[in-house]
């Protein structure tokens, strides 16, 4: 029996010391890994929200950019107060692209207080065809420029204003607009 005790004192101190080592070194290993597993999650988990608030800040920057194109584009709908060199030429190209005739004068126009925007006031005569006169007012409507029609009238040309205005027919028509341009 000898020899079975000492098997059983053997086994009984290789357990106590097994014991002693998984508490000496395991526990304390696992603690620490546990720690490094909660510090892993955390990092993951500030790395989600990190790239949220960069998908944010990348749509605002391109909010903020089409934002900037809208306010470029914005500026060019009004026209220049000092100077509306590039309103007239673009009324003197729309009336020679539609094959009418037009005479441009600028007129004076009072201010209402309930005007947000200053503008430029303009008189336009123009003889030709109807259907090309449609055309010029269509091109006007969709112009980049901010055009308000106060007063239109359209007539038929008479013999004499046929006889003033060089390459009209009595079938054409006068037609005088008067409009503001909103400027800046």
């Amino acid at each position: 029996m000898n020899i079975k005790r000492q098997i059983i004192s053997f086994l009984v101190a290789c357990l106590i010391l097994s014991l002693i080592l998984v508490f000496l070194f395991v526990y304390p290993t696992l603690g620490t890994i546990k720690k490094n597993l909660s510090e892993l999650i955390n990092i993951k988990k500030e790395i989600i929200i990190i790239n949220n608030k960069k998908g944010e800040i990348s749509e605002t920057g391109d909010s903020c950019v089409l934002k900037l194109s809208d306010l470029d584009r914005s500026q060019n709908v009004f026209a220049n107060l000092d100077v509306p060199v590039g309103l007239i030429e673009f009324f003197e190209d729309g009336a020679s692209k539609n094959n009418l005739s037009i005479n441009i004068s600028p007129i004076s126009s009072k201010k209402i207080d309930d005007d947000l925007w200053d503008f430029v006031s303009f008189r336009l005569s123009l003889f030709g065809s109807y259907g090309n006169f449609m055309k010029f007012f269509e091109k006007m409507e969709t112009s980049q420029f901010l055009i308000e029609i106060q007063d239109i009238s359209i007539k038929k040309l008479t013999e004499s204003e046929v006889k003033e205005n060089e390459g009209t027919s009595l079938k054409d028509i006068r037609a005088n607009i008067n409009l503001r341009v909103f400027a800046k």
